[in-house]
């Protein structure tokens, strides 16, 4: 019988974080059954939470496999590793998705599940107002687009070439993401996948993005407040960095719901116009177009940009016809 899925709060002091299985008898059968759980006893999670606020302990609610080892609130508390896979920060377990790839040449994709979040922060006046987002469920690469997979479109004439680098890594295992794609040119990959599969491939919105990103969680990153050391491949991020290049997609462990870089290595497009604040942004996941769209949302931060632009909250934005070195695309699909 396959486990079930259980509530837990993760607390959290720095990069120090301990897991508690707020109901000990409690079990769900899936991912969506046990998220419902969670907003029902709200109150009694909340009370869970505010006794460890006092202890200057920020907790946060999510849903987890329940073959985790996680104890009860009344038991004694086990403190998780620095770096605890598949996901820094949080503890390990399947994501509540599945992995699929529509063709030979097609990116991997994962499946996210549908649910509703805080999108935006107050870190930055573009990222206000914080407003709730619900998301339907969708698929998502599990890494930006490789230069491999780009070059597979090349090759029949739907692509342009975009970069001139290698496309493995010196053990050639790993592919570098493909770069120096602009808005348009993404477009032309989108619609060769498109015909390839016969699915409506397109990129993410600016909503979904985020959601995926945040993989449940609240923090300034997927893995916690703190950019920390070498979680992320960034201008700034510690650990090995070439200015020239960045390092190979998966490079690090994925976030709680499978999907790898989500912070740094390349900026990614999603589907939405520019608009300088979250003023009137939709609510229902969808994207915001606005008319005589010039210039489209990247999201993620790139190897050539400090930490504080890959918190999963950070916006920017470029012309969409322009190619940039760091920008680049993580596909999206839209599921029957």
């Amino acid at each position: 019988m396959a486990p079930g899925y259980v509530v837990a709060i993760l607390f959290c002091l720095g990069d120090n974080c301990d897991l508690v299985r707020a109901e000990p008898e409690a079990s769900y059968p899936n991912y969506k059954a046990c998220s419902e759980a969670a907003s029902r006893n709200g109150a009694k999670l909340g009370e869970i939470a505010a006794r460890e606020r006092e202890r200057g302990r920020e907790g946060e609610i999510i849903c987890l496999r329940e073959r985790l080892p996680v104890t009860g609130p009344d038991e004694e508390r086990r403190t998780l590793p620095e770096q605890s896979p598949p996901a820094p920060g949080i503890p390990a377990g399947q994501p509540p998705g599945q992995e699929f790839r529509d063709c030979d040449q097609c990116p991997a994709m994962e499946t996210v599940p549908s649910g509703e979040f805080q999108m935006g922060s107050g870190d930055d006046a573009s990222e206000r107002p914080v407003h709730r987002v619900k998301i339907a469920a969708f698929g998502i690469g599990k890494t930006a687009v490789t230069e491999t997979e780009w070059n597979a479109c090349v090759a029949e004439g739907a692509c342009p070439r975009t970069s001139q680098e290698n496309a493995e890594d010196a053990n050639g295992k790993h592919p570098l993401p493909v770069m120096n794609v602009s808005w348009d040119d993404a477009q032309k990959y989108l619609q060769w996948l498109r015909h390839m599969t016969g699915k409506n491939y397109r990129l993410p919105t600016e909503s979904e993005w985020e959601y995926a990103a945040r993989a449940g969680t609240v923090t300034a990153y997927p893995w916690g407040r703190q950019v920390g050391i070498g979680k992320a491949d960034c201008n700034g991020c510690g650990g090995e960095y070439d200015p020239h290049l960045p390092v190979p997609v998966a490079s690090f462990p994925p976030n709680a719901w499978g999907l790898y870089d989500m912070a740094g290595g390349v900026a990614q497009w999603v589907e939405d116009c520019w608009h300088r604040d979250y003023t009137g942004a939709p609510a229902d996941g969808s994207a915001w177009i606005s008319p005589h769209c010039g210039e489209r949302v990247l999201r993620g931060g790139s190897w050539r940009n400090p930490p504080k632009d890959l918190t999963v909250s950070s916006r920017n934005f470029y012309d969409a016809s322009v190619r940039y070195p760091a920008n680049s695309l993580r596909v999206a699909l839209t599921l029957p």
